[in-house]
């Protein structure tokens, strides 16, 4: 017989379990068709260990907690306690092995006998085996003090008169007045307030330490599965899914159905709502569920394998095991696409500032800001090359020129120019020692004219070639009213005296009385 999906040993530990579960099948004849409630589900249970089973509803956990103590009839499988074999027992033998397994059940009062009063109910196993009525009474009053119901108003309660805490308590006294080896515990808190179900989880972890138990815990709520279990099952339409420790299964799911229900856990942020997305679709019927892999019909990695081959349960990690074809890999996580580079934001003058305040030294540096004397300044035809960091499109006004340029330290503003600083004495040029030769001497009245063209032409000149000659003004006291460029200069004018310079940039000065582009 080919294996089914959730099949396998792998996960099995050995002879040394308390209870040990191979291949259990559990199916109910119905006029519509057979019931696979349970499909060769293995698992096994070590001395002192609490093993969790959790799943959505109508996975068969509950089922799988009947059959090992025989309260519903196995179709096939081998169920095996300290040694013996409970699928093969008698009648008469299985009562007495029910002594040293007990279940606690998931509708408190509706297992309690509504005739009875609260003590005579946690020692009706004891009357089953003809243990002495006063051993009963003592036995029956120490019980109720364990469970929290040491008042002697609750002996004589009936369980209509029990809260639904109460009632589980009741049941979980019955339970251990046989001190047992192996308590099923069947969703017992699920009916509870969350309050009472703290109150029920922790007397069952101080009772499990105070009589030795091996526990069983079957439940839908994976937070309480976890609180109580050294290990988890994970069982999905009969199968089992994944098996291994506690914090592993938890933390590091490798089944996508493991992973499918933490995702669906609520969370207490209203927002967020939930961890991930829900799990989707609704369970299969068990009367003809999905081939190959039964989750296969709700599982975003399916692939055809899935359908057309079962799997088996294989050990993924150390110490835990899941039926996957595609089992996820340790520290899985949803993979987001790399953040897409933001564009680069447009000049402005806080992001510009920086890099033209840098390039501004550094053309500052260049020869041809210092100051030199009209008359030795030479006539260029060749244009002035333009520095690279200063290499872009001028404004088409003053205004835009002035938004997108970097003040320096101290601009003037632009309402009450600064007048231009006269230069002091160190700075006036030098006289010429040897007189120009009369064949290149321009007369003083002609120098006037040369200057106001010279001015003209600065105006009129590209406003990117004015931004660079303003850019390479370093000193305050070199103003640019003081210096004309040496592009600018007519190549017609020949060279000047320095006593006809003077009046030529004097006449120079009234032109540009606005702003000097050092100044933006």
């Amino acid at each position: 017989m080919s294996s089914l999906a959730g099949s396998g040993t792998a996960h099995l530990r050995g002879e040394e379990a308390l209870l040990s579960v191979r291949d259990l099948v559990v199916e109910y004849p119905t006029k519509g068709g057979v019931v696979q409630a349970v499909s060769k589900v293995s698992f096994d249970v070590l001395p002192g260990e609490t093993l969790g089973i959790v799943g959505e509803s109508g996975c068969g956990k509950s089922t799988t907690g009947r059959a090992v103590l025989r309260l519903d009839r196995l179709t096939a499988g081998q169920i095996d306690f300290a040694g013996e074999r409970i699928d093969e027992a008698s009648g008469k033998r299985m009562r007495e092995l029910r002594r040293s397994i007990q279940m606690i059940f998931q509708d408190p009062v509706a297992s309690l006998n509504p005739r009875r009063s609260v003590k005579d109910i946690v020692v009706e196993g004891l009357a089953v085996t003809g243990a002495p009525a006063a051993e009963r009474a003592s036995t029956s009053s120490s019980i109720l003090e364990q469970v929290g119901l040491g008042s002697e108003r609750f002996a004589d309660m009936m369980p209509r008169q029990l809260s639904g805490g109460q009632a589980q308590r009741v049941a979980i006294g019955r339970a251990l007045a046989l001190h047992p080896q192996l308590l099923i515990c069947d969703e017992p808190v699920s009916a509870l307030d969350v309050s009472v179900q703290a109150q029920i989880l922790n007397l069952i972890e101080e009772l499990k330490a105070q009589f030795n138990l091996t526990v069983v815990f079957i439940a839908h709520d994976l937070g309480v599965v976890r609180a109580v279990s050294d290990d988890v099952l994970v069982m999905y339409l009969g199968k089992v899914c994944e098996f291994g420790d506690a914090d592993m299964v938890y933390d590091q799911p490798a089944h996508p159905y493991t992973r499918a229900l933490l995702d669906s856990v609520p969370l207490t942020d209203a927002e967020r709502g939930f961890t991930g997305p829900a799990l989707e679709g609704d369970l299969p019927s068990p009367l003809s569920p999905p081939t190959g892999c039964r989750f296969r019909t709700r599982c975003p990695r399916a692939e055809e394998r899935c359908a057309a081959e079962e799997p088996e349960i294989q050990e993924i990690r150390p110490g835990q095991y899941a039926a996957c074809h595609f089992p996820l890999s340790l520290g899985a996580t949803v993979t987001l696409a790399p953040a897409a580079e933001e564009p680069a934001a447009e000049s402005t003058p806080e992001t510009t500032s920086e890099t033209e305040a840098a390039a501004v030294p550094a053309a500052a540096a260049e020869p041809a800001a210092t100051v030199e004397p009209a008359a030795t300044i030479e006539a260029r035809t060749d244009p002035v090359a333009v520095p690279a960091a200063l290499e872009k499109p001028a404004p088409t006004d003053e205004s835009a020129a002035g938004a997108k340029s970097a003040p320096l330290e101290k601009p003037a503003p632009a309402e009450k120019p600064a007048p231009a600083e006269k230069p002091s004495p160190a700075e006036k040029p030098a006289p010429v020692e040897e007189p120009v030769p009369a064949a290149k001497s321009v007369p003083a009245e002609a120098a006037v004219p040369a200057a106001a063209v010279a001015t003209a032409a600065v105006v009129e000149k590209s406003e990117s070639a004015g931004e660079a000659a303003a850019a390479t003004t370093s000193e305050p006291a070199a103003s640019a009213e003081d210096v004309v460029p040496a592009e600018d200069v007519v190549p017609a004018a020949p060279a000047a005296t320095a006593e006809a310079a003077k009046p030529a940039a004097a006449a120079a000065e009234p032109v540009k009385s606005e702003p000097a582009k050092s100044d933006i």
